[in-house]
C-alpha cells in the first residue's frame, strides 16, 4: 500500500522563507542591500506575514551566508522603513501596517479614525476629575472654578498597542448631555460628540521619546521615539472645549499631510483668512 498519498503536505509556514544570499555577476551593491532587498520581498509577498518573528540573529546570518554586522545594516533599513520592529526582550517582528483610511492630520477626526478605526480597540481606560495645572489653564483659558474631565485611554490593533491618549475638558464646557460618572460614556463622547462639536483645532506636533510611564503603555523600551501631536479644541464662539496630548507610535502609524502652496504677501481665500483672522 502506498502511504505517501496519506502523508499531509507540510504547511507553508514551516517552509523557510529564506536562502543564501549571492551576489549577481556585476552587481556592485553593498552586500546588506542584497540582504534588504530578500528580506523586503520575503515581507511584500507574504512570506513573514505581519507579526510573525524573524529567527535569532546568528541564526539567520547563518540561514543568509552573511556576517550578523551585514545582516544589522539591513535590519536597520528595514525597521527606517517602518516593516519591522524590536520588542525588548522578545525580538524581532514584522509590523501590522495600519490601514489608512484617507484621513490626514489636516483632517479633524477622532483618534480611532485617525489610526484607521477598524479593529482599533481601547484596551485602558481610566477617568478622573483634576483642579488644572498652569498649562493647561492658560491653553483652555479657564477660570479659577472650573474642573477638568481627564480622560486616560491606550488604543491598540492586532495586539499592539499604537497609542497613548489624554484629553482635558472643562466642566462646564461640555457641548452635549455626558455621564460623568462612566468612563465609557465620556469616551463615547471625547471620540464623537466633542469632535462633532469642534469647530476646528489648533495643533502642534512634536518629535518626542518614552519615559518609564509611556513605555509601560505603550509596550515600548524607554527612549523608544514617539510622535506627540497636541491639540486644542475650538468651538464655534472662539471658546476652547479641550485639549488632548496623542502619543503615537512612530513605528506602528504613518499620516498624511496634503499640502498647498503658500502666497506669501498675496490674497489668501476666504476660508484662509477666516481662519487666520480667528487665531491673532
Amino acid at each position: 500500500m502506498d502511504r505517501t498519498s496519506e502523508m499531509p503536505d507540510l504547511p507553508i509556514a514551516e517552509q523557510s522563507p529564506f536562502r543564501k544570499v549571492v551576489r549577481p555577476r556585476g552587481d556592485r551593491r553593498p552586500l546588506y542591500v542584497l540582504v534588504y532587498m530578500q528580506l523586503l520581498e520575503n515581507i511584500r509577498s507574504g512570506q513573514l506575514p505581519p507579526g510573525s518573528a524573524l529567527p535569532p540573529e546568528n541564526q539567520l546570518a547563518k540561514m543568509l551566508g552573511v556576517s550578523r554586522a551585514t545582516l544589522r545594516q539591513a535590519l536597520l533599513v528595514l525597521k527606517e522603513d517602518g516593516l519591522i520592529i524590536n520588542r525588548h526582550g522578545s525580538g524581532t517582528y514584522v509590523r501590522h501596517v495600519t490601514p489608512r483610511r484617507g484621513f490626514g492630520l489636516e483632517s479633524l477626526v477622532s483618534v480611532p479614525q485617525m489610526l484607521g478605526e477598524d479593529g482599533v480597540e481601547v484596551v485602558h481606560l481610566k477617568l478622573t476629575f483634576e483642579s488644572p495645572d498652569s498649562l493647561v489653564k492658560e491653553i483652555l483659558k479657564l477660570q479659577n472654578h472650573e474642573l477638568l474631565v481627564v480622560l486616560e485611554r491606550v488604543y491598540a490593533k492586532n495586539g499592539e498597542r499604537l497609542a497613548y491618549a489624554i484629553t482635558f475638558a472643562p466642566n462646564t464646557r461640555l457641548v452635549e448631555p455626558v455621564e460623568l460618572h462612566s468612563a465609557e460614556r465620556v469616551l463615547d463622547y471625547v471620540d464623537g460628540g466633542l469632535i462633532a462639536h469642534s469647530a476646528l483645532s489648533v495643533t502642534r506636533l512634536k518629535a518626542t521619546v518614552a519615559g518609564d510611564f509611556l513605555a509601560k503603555c505603550l509596550w515600548v523600551p524607554e527612549g523608544e521615539s514617539l510622535l506627540l501631536l497636541e491639540d486644542c479644541l475650538i468651538g464655534d464662539d472662539d471658546v476652547p472645549l479641550a485639549f488632548t496630548k496623542t502619543y503615537l507610535r512612530t513605528d506602528m502609524a504613518e499620516f498624511v499631510l496634503h499640502r498647498g502652496k503658500a502666497y506669501v504677501g498675496g490674497a489668501l481665500d476666504e476660508s484662509s483668512a477666516r481662519h487666520r483672522s480667528r487665531h491673532r
